[in-house]
């Protein structure tokens, strides 16, 4: 009974140990991708073409106060 739980204990600590070799060897293998930055990104998609958005006064749909 011994021998099988050496046995078993064995393999698992194996399969640990390659696991995380296969884990490790394929990040590194991955590009790694930068996040542009915002000024990049804006003139991309050429923000300052795009029309100015007016804003209406939602004050009477979505009142300061609270009433009750």
């Amino acid at each position: 009974m011994t021998r099988w739980i050496t046995f078993t204990f064995a393999i698992a600590a194996v399969m640990v140990v390659a696991s995380s070799t296969l884990l490790r060897s394929h990040s590194l293998q991955l590009p790694t991708a930068t996040m542009p930055s915002l000024a990049e990104l804006h003139r991309t998609a050429n923000v300052s073409g795009l029309p100015v958005q007016e804003i209406g006064d939602q004050s009477l749909i979505f009142p300061l106060e609270a009433r009750q």
